[in-house]
């Protein structure tokens, strides 16, 4: 079906939409019968008409829903495109091409589960304890494919040279069942969070999907104990105890409750009591412990917890035995949790804290470890003495775990562990450490938390240091995709003055590239160009692009759910700039276009650019279902997979572009265009958190960010934020009014009665 939007394309589609009326139509009447509802609450006899409502589609006149939902749709066989491969081919070499061809759009299927969770959130029927079935209607991901027109079945080659496969495919089913989980009102079963017989035994990775959405929604709070969360710990799983510690916190944000306190600091070493026995915990465990700690203290203002946080961004490599390169993922999720632990209360702690103080400030240290500095500087040290296995606050001596005297031999022939962090630490036998910060490490994730900490304060202060100089030497020290970040974490700072005009988007890049852009693209000859030979263009345009990119993402924020036309043209506009065959961008034979510039950005800012618009378009429109933005969604997911390129496995930007997509596809349907986006601050920090615009290279990624808090944008939704009478526009004409019921099976649910 090739043309998905047009109205009636096919009989099936035409049965599809009438028996959809039939549905609304029938519960209608019954729903508005006497006794429907008793104070509020529903009668056990219409709770199946209620969640017919919930389920049926709001757009009756088109196949849009439908369409989507197959395009997020992982338990689907792939299609194989029948190519006529001529006579010399045989039926080997014709099975090879179509597994390479499999192989290839694989990692398509495998980022499906994150748009799937926003698309189905909250739109299925709870489960209960009397279900027999003990999947809870999980469909498996579905990598074989099919060859028409014989629907001839071509299984997945699956090799064991690629250990990486088993690996993709426990994250993938992980979020997976985390999508599915979302997808219920609620009513998990209680046999979910405790051991039953084996025949009912989920695989773990299921299982932790499916706790991680009970977390996430909150019923974690209410059906599990400390001792089912212990047994399910000792499992030594490492997707249980991401789920558990992740869910838990999210369950108790805000609170401080002292016990799951207590579960998350025994996966975080330096927050651990001296002891002899070395603890090898996974670094992306300790990552989900980080952002587990910033919800369980969110908007708490702990000074003790964000001081242990800005020490660990300091380090540049907080064990012997964890790896330099998947450092970052842990300073981000640092700098994430000290933004959420301290949300919007910037003026509140500064007002509080001591004029006079032998220690920096928070504020002083963020700061430091966003322009560079001294190591010591940003280090608090509190002079307690921990154990010889962990290098945090340890003191130098001769040797680890050893005397003084090293066992009779001189202090002249005993080697010394020399101080180069400046911080009293011993050097790394890894990564070598001078006593100045890498600010390539933690100048990202200081941004973001000084954004966080300070929003909505419109902090003049804070906003300057963050802005970029406008210098050429200042913003050639900068990493280019650092300039994007630290253009939205200023517009944070100052959200309320965000403006929908292209004037506000020019006035967040520098002058002195916007400049040099403008004589770039004003140029008729190349004599006029003279300068080029002193200005590096490719600093220009990245800068421009990734300023313009990080503006747009703190206007998208701004209007979200707002379904506003002139933020979503901007955004278009925006996404114009970045195509580069685009031919009506072209000015003249001897002048450069749009296209050109960004040519001058290179292919990997582009694609960045690209997966940001698709973000943000998505977000301006949460919940409309728009046809028009639907269809230049489904343009981007299919920009980069023609047939015949190089291999798309190959290719990093691959993965970012379907989850960017398809996050946006869901976002757009998002709960079947029932829900919308809160404008609180948690919902702010959190959608900042699931869309940061930094996208690994696979599922199996997780050096550079943490992929599981994707889905923490589950905070952020709010059906009450919405007007009482939501109007589906021109295309439709229909006029739905919002009312929440108490299901007795799954709680509060809000149901659209079509008028």
């Amino acid at each position: 079906m090739r043309n998905a939007f047009v109205i009636y394309t096919k009989d099936s589609g035409q049965r599809k939409c009438k028996r959809a009326r039939e549905v609304v139509t029938t519960t209608r009447h019954r729903l508005g019968a006497a006794g429907a509802f008793v104070n509020g609450t529903l009668s056990k006899r219409n709770v199946a008409d209620v969640h017919k409502w919930v389920t049926a589609p709001r757009w009756m006149m088109d196949l849009r829903l439908h369409n989507v939902k197959h395009m997020l749709d992982p338990s689907l066989p792939i299609l194989i495109p029948n190519k006529a491969f001529g006579m010399s081919f045989n039926d080997v070499q014709q099975r090879e091409q179509h597994e390479q061809f499999l192989v290839s759009v694989a990692i398509r299927t495998l980022a499906r589960p994150f748009g799937q969770a926003l698309l189905h959130f909250r739109t299925r029927h709870g489960f209960s304890d009397n279900d027999l079935d003990p999947a809870m209607g999980m469909r498996q991901i579905c990598l074989n494919g099919r060859v028409h027109p014989g629907r001839n079945q071509v299984d997945y080659p699956l090799n064991e040279s690629f250990p990486t496969h088993k690996t993709a495919m426990d994250w993938a089913n992980f979020y997976n069942a985390l999508a599915r989980g979302l997808s219920f009102c609620g009513g998990f079963p209680q046999r979910l969070f405790s051991n039953g017989p084996p025949e009912n035994e989920l695989p773990s990775t299921v299982r932790a999907g499916l706790i991680l959405a009970a977390g996430l929604v909150g019923n974690v709070r209410n059906v599990m104990n400390l001792y089912d969360i212990h047994v399910l710990l000792t499992q030594n799983n490492r997707h249980l105890v991401i789920a558990l510690l992740v869910g838990c916190a999210a369950a108790y944000r805000g609170t401080s409750e002292v016990h799951i306190y207590k579960i998350i600091a025994t996966h975080l070493p330096f927050l651990l009591q001296p002891t002899l026995c070395e603890f090898r915990i996974d670094l992306v465990v300790q990552t989900a412990a980080l952002i587990s700690l910033g919800l369980l203290f969110c908007e708490t203002t702990n000074h003790t917890v964000s001081s242990q946080l800005l020490n660990q961004m300091s380090l540049e490599v907080p064990c012997e035995s964890d790896q330099s390169s998947d450092r970052y993922a842990f300073v981000l999720a640092a700098g994430f949790a000290i933004g959420l632990i301290n949300l919007g209360k910037g003026k509140e702690i500064s007002d509080t804290e001591i004029p006079i103080s032998s220690s920096p400030s928070l504020k002083d240290r963020l700061i430091k470890l966003l322009k560079g500095g001294e190591r010591r500087m940003a280090y608090l040290n509190y002079d307690h003495v921990q154990c010889p296995c962990m290098r945090v606050n340890n003191v130098v001596g001769p040797r680890m775990g050893g005397t003084h005297d090293n066992g009779g031999q001189s202090g002249q022939s005993a080697p010394r562990h020399v101080d180069h962090s400046g911080i009293g630490q011993p050097s790394s036998s890894h990564v070598r450490e001078l006593p100045t910060l890498n600010i390539h490490l933690t100048s990202p994730s200081a941004a973001i938390a000084l954004g966080l900490i300070y929003l909505r304060t419109g902090d003049s202060w804070i906003s300057d240091t963050l802005a970029i100089v406008d210098t050429f030497y200042e913003i050639d020290q900068i990493r280019p995709d650092m300039l994007m970040v630290r253009t939205l974490s200023r517009c944070l700072v100052d959200f309320d003055e965000i403006k929908c005009t292209q004037e506000w988007i020019e006035t967040q890049i520098p002058k002195i590239i916007r400049k040099y852009a403008k004589h770039f693209l004003e140029i008729k000859s190349k004599e006029e160009m003279w300068w080029a030979e002193f200005i590096d263009m490719n600093t220009v345009a990245k800068a421009y692009f990734y300023c313009y990119a990080g503006a747009l993402f703190a206007l998208a924020l701004r209007f979200a759910s707002k379904w506003d036309i002139k933020a979503l043209r901007l955004i278009q506009h925006f996404y114009g700039m970045t195509q580069i065959d685009n031919p009506k961008s072209a000015t003249s034979s001897d002048g450069h276009s749009m296209a050109d510039f960004a040519i001058q950005a290179g292919k990997n800012c582009i694609n960045a650019c690209i997966n940001v618009s698709a973000l943000c378009m998505a977000l301006v429109m949460a919940g409309s279902g728009d046809l028009q933005t639907t269809r230049l969604l489904r343009k981007i997911r299919n920009t980069f997979h023609k047939i015949g390129e190089a291999p798309i496995s190959r290719d990093t930007s691959v993965h970012s572009l379907h989850v960017s997509t398809n996050m946006a596809l869901g976002l757009l349907y998002l709960g079947h265009g029932r829900l919308c986006i809160s404008n609180s601050n948690l919902a702010i920090a959190s959608l900042v958190i699931s869309l940061f615009p930094l996208f690994p290279h696979s599922i199996i990624d997780n050096r550079f960010y943490f992929q599981s808090i994707r889905f923490l944008w589950v905070l952020a939704v709010s059906p009450a934020s919405r007007c009482e009478m939501v109007n589906d526009g021109l295309e439709t004409g229909n006029t739905f009014a919002q009312q929440t019921v108490d299901c007795p099976r799954c709680g509060n649910i809000t149901v659209n009665k079509c008028l």
